[in-house]
């Protein structure tokens, strides 16, 4: 049967060797695997030492699949807001490269066309 803390240590089990897996293969870069490798750290813990989710669970009067669930959407809330927001940042840089490429591309057709206009003057 498989219960709350065999499920949390299986995911953070995998959850580690998916990261790892993935920061190997250069799909996931090491700012970002270092969160995933804190929610894996937290599943492990909670997986191996699940008195520390009822102890929560007590101290804050929630029951302890309402802890599990409190805690898991919180740890997920974070990590995807982070990551939100440096691709918020990312794409902020792309559009100001785009903009900085137009600006070079548009000064080479200009001087293209002036050292054209002089060697056709030259002639």
């Amino acid at each position: 049967m498989l219960n709350a803390e065999r499920l949390m240590l299986l995911g953070g089990c995998a959850a580690f060797a998916l990261t790892l897996y993935w920061v190997r293969q250069r799909h996931l870069t090491e700012r970002h695997a270092l969160g995933w490798m804190v929610v894996a750290s937290v599943l492990l813990v909670c997986g191996v030492f699940p008195e520390l989710v009822t102890r929560a669970a007590e101290a804050s009067h929630l029951s302890y699949s309402s802890a599990v669930l409190f805690v898991s959407l919180g740890i997920g809330y974070v990590f995807s807001f982070g990551v939100t927001a440096a691709y918020a940042k990312l794409n902020r840089r792309q559009v100001v490269l785009l903009q900085q490429l137009a600006i070079l591309e548009q000064r080479v057709h200009e001087l293209e066309a002036a050292r054209q206009l002089a060697e056709a003057d030259a002639q």
